[in-house]
């Protein structure tokens, strides 16, 4: 169901809220707006920021649990994050990789390699995600560690 509009607006209220919260980095505060939001987001399952409630909200999850060690619990909620249907914008600019580089950090690399895959479901706005997912899964299988959150630069004229 779409959800009536006040349920609507209260999932963009708590998805701005939890924006705010994960800028500021109060992950404490950011894990309780994280569990409103993904209970919200069942209310308005038809919604187009349904999506990102779902992939946000096990993002900031996530992010919580490996602020307190919880290594295990940030890769559920890793591949949780990974499971959306998509939306507007995660189609066209791709996943939240915070969590992911994180992870990776840690040398958790099949946890990103399967969000990564998982997120080429959704991640389909032109060819670059496409090259950007290969690239990304190519230097982590070879033993190298790169930075998911940069623009990677691929040299040639039709970027």
């Amino acid at each position: 169901s779409p959800g009536s509009p006040d349920e609507e607006q209260k999932l963009y209220d708590l998805s701005y809220r939890l924006d705010d919260e994960l800028k500021s980095e109060k992950y404490d505060n950011a894990a309780a707006v994280a569990l409103e939001l993904l209970k919200q987001a069942e209310c308005c399952r038809n919604n187009w920021d349904y999506g990102n409630a779902v992939h946000h909200g096990h993002v900031a999850l996530g992010r919580y649990a490996l602020s307190q060690g919880k290594v295990d619990d940030a890769k559920r909620h890793l591949l949780e994050a990974a499971k959306t249907q998509g939306s507007p914008q995660l189609n066209s600019f791709g996943p939240d990789r915070v969590l992911a580089n994180q992870l990776l950090q840690q040398g958790e690399r099949d946890a990103v390699i399967k969000y990564l895959e998982e997120c080429a479901r959704f991640w389909k706005h032109g060819d670059r995600p496409v090259r950007e997912i290969e690239f990304w899964i190519t230097k982590i299988k070879a033993g190298k560690t790169p930075n998911l959150t940069e623009f990677v630069y691929f040299g040639d004229s039709n970027e």
